[in-house]
């Protein structure tokens, strides 16, 4: 029971935080990935609830790949 209540806290901890903060990680793994608009990634990635592969097929769909 207590690690239930413990991982609600922390569910809520992470919805609190600002999105740049939540999905900084993410972030970084996109610009490594060459999606250079940290914009359209942050958007991507709040549409896709974190998921970085979701954020890319989004992105690639919208033609957000930086190829310089």
């Amino acid at each position: 029971m207590q690690r239930m209540v413990s991982a609600m806290s922390n569910n809520q901890t992470n919805t609190q935080q600002p999105p740049e903060q939540r999905y900084s990680q993410q972030l970084e793994q996109l610009t490594a990935m060459g999606f250079l608009n940290r914009d359209a990634n942050l958007q991507a990635l709040i549409a896709t609830f974190g998921d970085v592969n979701a954020a890319v097929e989004r992105l690639l769909a919208l033609g957000q790949l930086s190829m310089s």
